[in-house]
């Protein structure tokens, strides 16, 4: 076999802004402090964050060690408490970029 392509690794600053943000909508709808995770495979984040430098995370409701696998799923719940938690991402995001002004 060869390699006929690649994309490079991107891991965002866990203190930046977006991450701050995602990680405050995350505590205000599910209690809890989420864990940081590498993202082993790759994505549309690699290719945004490294060709623009920004901050770029990938999130979504369910088990992310399911994700893409025959396992995947995620309940009406789920779904509806991961668009509260975007919600709240984008309103901390506001909030925290309003104070840096």
């Amino acid at each position: 076999y060869s390699i006929i392509d690649e994309t490079e690794p991107f891991e965002a600053e866990h203190n930046s802004p977006l991450v701050r943000a995602l990680t405050l909508g995350i505590l205000d709808i599910e209690k809890n402090r989420p864990t940081l995770i590498r993202k082993t495979g790759t994505g549309d984040m690699n290719v945004i964050g490294n060709s623009l430098s920004i901050p770029v995370v990938t999130y979504g409701p369910g088990d992310p060690h399911a994700a893409h696998t025959i396992d995947e799923k995620i309940s009406i719940d789920e779904y509806l408490r991961g668009i509260e938690v975007l919600k709240r991402t984008i309103q901390h995001l506001k909030r925290l970029h309003d104070k840096i002004k």
